[in-house]
Formats: structure tokens, sequence, C-alpha cells
């Protein structure tokens, strides 16, 4: 099964009736049509389809939800670093009589302070549905298959006198 094979002819061919008479001076021999007929076997491929019935995927469905994570940020914060005094004078003048007084003022400086902050994102998060209904799917196939190649040529052959009459 597979390799190919070659045919057999059904050609009748006779050898030459005497010896004796020289090749010359043989008389013709009549032709006959006939048919020669050559047969192949051969593997040839044939799809089929399978039908199965397959329960449809679960479906994906998007919905919104908040994803809440902390973040790090930085805050300028005041901070108090020490008192400094000012002196001040009821008359910018000298000449004249004048009350001055001292008071103390508090010192301040921006700091940066490491904290972390809250932050909202809105993200499409997938779930599942449950499995759908029912379907039918088509599952080709492919299969060898032996066939045979039968070729009928017309031929002709040679006929001899002394067979036919035996």
């Amino acid at each position: 099964m597979g390799a190919m094979s070659c045919g057999r002819a059904v050609v009748v061919l006779l050898a030459a009736s005497s010896a004796s008479v020289a090749a010359h001076d043989a008389p013709l021999r009549p032709l006959v049509p006939t048919v020669v007929e050559y047969r192949w076997h051969l593997l040839a491929p044939h799809w089929t389809v399978d039908h199965r019935v397959v329960r449809a995927p679960a479906s994906l469905e998007w919905r919104s939800a908040p994803v809440r994570h902390a973040l790090p940020d930085f805050e300028f914060v005041q901070r108090k670093i020490g008192v400094v005094p000012v002196f001040e004078c009821k008359y910018a003048d000298s000449w004249l009589p004048n009350t001055c007084t001292t008071r103390w003022q508090d010192v301040y400086v921006d700091v940066a302070v490491p904290v972390l902050q809250d932050e909202t994102l809105d993200v499409d998060v997938p779930t599942w549905r449950a499995p759908g209904d029912d379907m039918v799917v088509d599952v080709p196939r492919l299969e060898w298959k032996e066939e045979t190649l039968v070729v009928s040529l017309p031929a002709f052959a040679v006929r001899d006198d002394d067979a036919l009459s035996r």
C-alpha cells in the first residue's frame, strides 16, 4: 500500500513461427488493435469533518474599580529654629526723647518632610462570567486512502494465425 507499482500490459506478442525461415523471407504478420491497461495504487488525501459539541468559553467583562496605594511625596513644614531680638523705638530721630523696646521674634524655616500620600487610581478590572451555551464546531481532519488509477491506452499487437487456429 502506498508504493507506486507498474501495471500489466494486455498485449499478445508471439514469437516467430520457425527459426529456419530467414527474417527477410518471412511474411508480415497482421496487426490487431488492442488496449494496454496500466494500474497504479496511490495514497490520496481525503478531508473529513467531525462535528463536536463545545461549551462556549466564559466571557470576559470589564468593570471600573478604584485601586488605592501610597505614593511618597514631600511636604514643606515651617519649623522654628530660634529667636532673634528686635529693637523698636518710637521715633526714628535720635534727638527727640525716644522710648525703645526690645522684643523677641521667632525665626522659621520651611523644611521638606517625606510623607506617604494616599492615591486612588481608577482601572478597568476583568471579571469572568459563567460559560455560555453549547455550540457545534466542525473540526476538519485529513485522511489518506488508497485509490487505484487506471489508464487504458490504445495499442497494436501482432496476430499469429497459428495460435488462433489451435
